[in-house]
């Protein structure tokens, strides 16, 4: 898997923003896979090896992949996410790039990669918002990225972390209540406007236990108090917006090699 991209620097006032997927006249849709919040159990980062895929979309429309850590509620929503993401008004091309998002109030603040402020780059070659390519193609050869969310034990920031590379971290203090998150999760996202069609999520096929069809997520796992951990069944919720569009399904423990593992997304449409 390699990172192509030629970086330029622009004026940060004539950067291509992107109208979030949460705010009016965009509907946001989903297929995720979350674990349940537990009195007895906290989490220090979430782990999974997420395929690449490059699906084909209109304008002002959005689809991604992602893991994810969360805590809180309502305007107390505090989360990081982090993955691959096909958004024209964002990257002004219908490419795949490496994309983090994260709010310490539901949203009010925050932002993509780094159009606001936040996330303190660390690595030289790997930046959010760069290119990924190849990617993958229905029955073709799967290309995959490990992706990790990962909160120091003694800082308390929240590294991203992708095939072994810390690309940065989003220090503690950016985030109202998540000195650990009370959820993590998994799985695909899409948005697009109101009144229009909604947009492919990952293949653009819905899962079918094939996983050259369907894109996938293997090797799930958490982190609780430094120790890695993969998930009890009954500990997760899956969440599916409209399964008519998309839908996901969880294979469960498939071998050594791929462990626990699932596959989403779906073709869009009149959702």
């Amino acid at each position: 898997m390699k990172f192509r991209q030629i970086v330029d620097c622009v004026d940060i006032n004539k950067q291509p923003a992107f109208d979030h997927p949460l705010l009016k006249n965009h509907k946001l849709q989903y297929a995720t896979l979350y674990t349940k919040k537990s009195n007895d159990k906290s989490y220090n980062g979430v782990n999974g090896h997420i395929e690449i895929y490059n699906p084909r979309l209109r304008r002002h429309q959005m689809s991604l992949a992602q893991i994810a850590v969360e805590n809180g509620e309502g305007d107390g929503l505090n989360t990081i996410t982090f993955g691959w993401q096909v958004a024209q008004e964002l990257y002004t091309r219908k490419t795949t790039h490496l994309f983090a998002l994260w709010t310490s109030d539901s949203f009010k603040s925050g932002c993509y990669n780094m159009l606001c402020q936040g996330f303190v780059q660390i690595d030289k070659s790997i930046f959010l918002g760069i290119r990924i390519n190849p990617v993958s193609s229905y029955g073709g050869i799967p290309y995959e990225l490990s992706f990790s969310i990962s909160q120091d034990p003694n800082s308390k920031n929240w590294w991203l972390i992708v095939n072994d590379i810390q690309v940065g971290y989003y220090p503690a203090e950016l985030f109202s209540n998540m000195i650990i998150a009370d959820k993590v999760g998994w799985g695909g996202k899409v948005s697009g406007i109101m009144k229009g069609l909604s947009p492919p999520m990952g293949s653009g096929y819905f899962p079918d236990g094939d996983l050259t069809h369907a894109c996938f997520i293997r090797q799930i796992s958490y982190n609780v108090n430094g120790s890695i951990q993969e998930p009890n069944q009954d500990l997760l919720d899956i969440s599916v917006d409209n399964p008519n569009c998309y839908n996901l399904t969880y294979l469960g423990f498939l071998d050594n090699d791929n462990r626990n593992t699932f596959q989403f997304g779906g073709p869009g449409g009149q959702c």
